[in-house]
């Protein structure tokens, strides 16, 4: 049984290498410096990034090796994630 591949939008896709590159990787390999960042699209990012650790997690191949209670723990931290956002946006 095979799941549908994940079909990505070229903005969906400028939005997770500007997360990865640009935030991921600042934070991870610090190195001294000033910083700032453009909330704007902020919300937007973290929202398709949301959307793609759902979507992989949710796959045939990970669902069978998660017992019960991560597959609840998954879907909670999902929602909860969502939640946050759309607190946020308020």
């Amino acid at each position: 049984m095979e799941d549908e591949p994940l079909v990505v939008t070229e903005e969906q896709l400028k939005d997770v290498i500007r997360l990865h590159a640009e935030f991921r990787n600042n934070f991870s390999h610090f190195t001294p410096m000033g910083w700032s960042t453009e909330v704007a699209g902020l919300p937007r990012i973290i929202s398709t990034a949301i959307d793609f650790v759902e979507y992989l997690m949710g796959s045939t191949q990970v669902l069978f090796k998660l017992t019960g209670n991560r597959k609840r723990r998954l879907s909670k931290n999902v929602k909860d994630a969502r939640a946050i956002l759309a607190s946020l946006l308020a």
